[in-house]
């Protein structure tokens, strides 16, 4: 029983086993091995080793197996060691060898040292390596021409920024020429009105083939990944409020009315890109005013919900224009593509101004679409997630509902807007036209006022007419005052709080805060106090004011450093224009060289000069301050036609205070020398 049990396992067993004895003489030979050899069991039994696999023949094998039957050691053997492998193959008619490990077991068989010689396929696991090693090897090769692509990418964005900056520079150069030309010569007070016409159509060609070119380098940003977000803390109405502004001299000679709607439960205050938001808010208003002729153009804002610290936040622009087909409206945010792209049509630009707002918006993790009916108008809005931020007002506040107002409004067509403003704030209403009627109203008896909000056709005039006229009525000495004007003029503030007015908006701001505006202005009227200063909506934004103030004092001695005598001549004019000494440099060699020997108030640095550039020269600069213990440090000002936020951080890293790109604004030029010499 024992006898057959033991031959059934070595006859089924899936390994191979071959018993050689100390004659060399094979003795046992399963039928795995008669499944992968060319040899049956009645072939090999009793044959030697040698006669079946000649190939044995001093191999290290047969070496083996002469080792294990003579000093009885068992021996292993694998064929990745084994340059000459047992022909054993998949099948009997196959070819394919089989890739083998073999041990050697010394046994005992009648007295005789004998070897048993275990054969295990390993074939299954090679192939798998094989495989595997393949793959790697393959993967090995992609990697390395994944690699080559790369830095071929990469070298082509490089080539793409260096030309990008280079063209930046290039069309920057000569366009500051022209600008500040034209620009200079219109604040020429003797020119005819014929030739300030000239000049001004001259100057605003300029001003729109910059706008072009300005659209054609931040698409080209957008392409070569070179855009980035940059998020402040910023007042979202007012930078609507001031792109508005903008906008309003192109429509002086048209009828269309320029509004906002800002909704009241909408925060107002972010912290993101201000910059881009403008850009986009500026592009989509650009469009509408140019295509409507009469009717409005309206920006509406409102909030979607808030989660996390975010506001979902709508802003739409809608227009009373031409409007757009179906057909139009899906090419509209593709590049360098107008709705009308034909010969004969009426509006001109690049077509580059919408797709660079798409792009910008996509940035922001936002969405922009449009709808539109032909001839009746369009509606572009986009969504954003803006954080919001907090703003302290120490004001203090009053409920305003089932409170009364007298409001006297000399122009009637605003009477009802406001009007319906106020009742929807749960206030009563009442009206007036003139100061007269006003007067008249207080001498009846009438409910009692709380509040008063005067609209004048001519504040300058019937402002203080008015307030003197309420004030000489004992009742009405300690009424609140607020006036609504057309525009904010420079000194309208403190002439206005001066009077005795609580507060002071501007028709386009009050419709967004008026809510607000007037529960402060109850606040200090309940608990009988006055603000510091006039309630105003620059006031509550914390934006700058407008003021009647005496020019600052800017005389002084400037370094110019320019390699570009045009530049040099330019700059110099507005420089004098100002009020200062100028003296001049033609590169940055000279720039510190002649700072070494004079003084200097203030140095306009042009970045890229031949011999010494503006960095090097700043560097040097700060250097020898330094070494020499020269106090203060002088100002540097970078002027440079490279227009990018990189090349402002390289200005600022190489230790200039601040940059003005060309083409140079001499509103901004002003402000920045301000900044430091005051």
């Amino acid at each position: 029983m024992n006898q057959q049990f033991t031959s059934s396992v070595i006859e089924q067993i899936n390994i191979g086993l071959i018993g050689v004895d100390q004659n060399g003489q094979i003795i046992l030979w399963n039928q795995w091995l008669e499944k992968y050899s060319h040899f049956t069991a009645d072939d090999a039994i009793n044959q030697r080793l040698l006669s079946i696999f000649p190939e044995l023949k001093n191999s290290r094998i047969m070496m083996a197996v002469n080792d294990v039957i003579n000093k009885g050691f068992p021996a292993v053997i694998s064929n990745v060691f084994n340059r000459q492998p047992l022909p054993l193959f998949s099948n009997s008619s196959s070819t394919d060898r089989l890739y083998i490990s073999i041990n050697m077991i010394p046994v005992k068989m009648q007295d005789q040292s004998c070897c048993i010689i275990q054969i295990n396929d390993l074939t299954a696991s090679v192939k798998r390596e094989n495989v595997l090693e393949q793959q790697v090897e393959e993967r090995k090769k992609a990697e390395a021409v994944m690699e080559i692509a790369k830095q071929k990418a990469e070298e082509s964005n490089r080539a793409k920024s260096d030309f990008l900056a280079t063209m930046s520079h290039e069309i920057r150069t000569p366009m500051n020429g022209v600008l500040s030309a034209t620009g200079l010569l219109m604040d020429d007070h003797c020119l005819s009105r014929e030739q300030y016409k000239l000049i001004e159509v001259a100057n605003q060609s300029g001003q729109n083939l910059m706008s072009i070119i300005n659209d054609i380098l931040d698409f080209s940003k957008i392409e070569s990944g070179k855009m980035t977000l940059e998020a402040i803390n910023f007042n979202l109405h007012k930078t609507i409020l001031d792109a508005i502004d903008l906008m309003r001299p192109k429509l002086e000679r048209r009828p269309v009315s320029l509004e906002i709607d800002y909704s009241v439960d909408c925060p107002e205050f972010f912290f993101a890109d201000e910059g881009r938001i403008r850009q986009v808010i500026l592009n989509l208003l650009s469009n509408a005013v140019k295509f409507t002729t009469e009717g409005f153009v309206r920006v509406s804002v409102r909030s979607e919900g808030h989660h996390d610290n975010e506001e979902c936040i709508v802003i739409s622009v809608r227009d009373s224009g031409i409007g757009m087909t179906k057909e139009q409206q899906s090419k509209l945010f593709q590049a360098f593509t107008q709705a009308d792209s034909s010969t004969t049509r009426r509006f001109g630009g690049t077509g580059l101004g919408l797709a660079i707002c798409k792009r910008i918006i996509e940035l922001c993790q936002g969405d922009i679409q449009i709808d539109s009916v032909i001839d009746e108008g369009s509606d572009i809005w986009f969504k954003l997630n803006l954080p919001v931020t907090a703003v302290n007002q120490n004001h203090p506040t009053a409920s305003i509902e089932k409170k009364s107002v007298l409001v006297l409004d000399e122009e009637l067509s605003n009477a009802a807007t406001l009007q319906k403003k106020l009742s929807e704030l749960g206030m009563r209403v009442f009206r007036v036209s003139t100061i007269k009627d006003a007067i008249q109203f207080f001498s009846k008896d009438r409910p009692s006022i709380h509040l008063i909000i005067a609209d004048f056709v001519k504040p300058e005039v019937s402002a203080e007419k008015f307030i003197k006229s309420i004030r000489a009525e004992t009742a009405l000495k300690d009424l609140p005052l607020i006036i609504l004007t057309s525009v904010m003029m420079p000194g309208d503030i403190e002439k206005f709080q001066s009077l005795g007015y609580m507060a002071y908006l501007t028709k386009i701001e009050y419709q967004s805060i008026l809510e607000r505006v007037v529960s402060i202005v109850m606040g200090y009227a309940e608990q009988g106090e006055i603000p510091n200063e006039i309630i105003n909506y620059l006031s509550l934004t914390g934006a700058e004011i407008p003021r009647l103030t005496k020019p600052i004092d800017l005389t002084g001695k400037v370094l110019l450093v320019d390699d570009l005598k045009v530049n040099r001549m330019l700059a110099g004019c507005i420089l004098k224009k100002i009020g200062f000494d100028v003296d001049e440099a033609g590169n940055g060699e000279e720039a510190v060289e002649k700072w070494r020997n004079n003084k200097y108030n203030l140095i306009l640095m042009d970045c890229q000069m031949p011999i010494m550039d503006g960095y090097d020269a700043t560097k040097m600069i700060r250097l020898l301050e330094h070494t020499e213990k020269r106090s203060p440090a002088i100002p540097v000002i970078a002027l440079t036609a490279n227009a990018f936020e990189e090349d402002k951080q390289k200005c600022l890293l190489a230790g200039m205070n601040d940059v003005v790109t060309k083409p140079i604004e001499m509103d901004q030029l002003v402000k920045t020398i301000k900044h430091f010499l005051t």
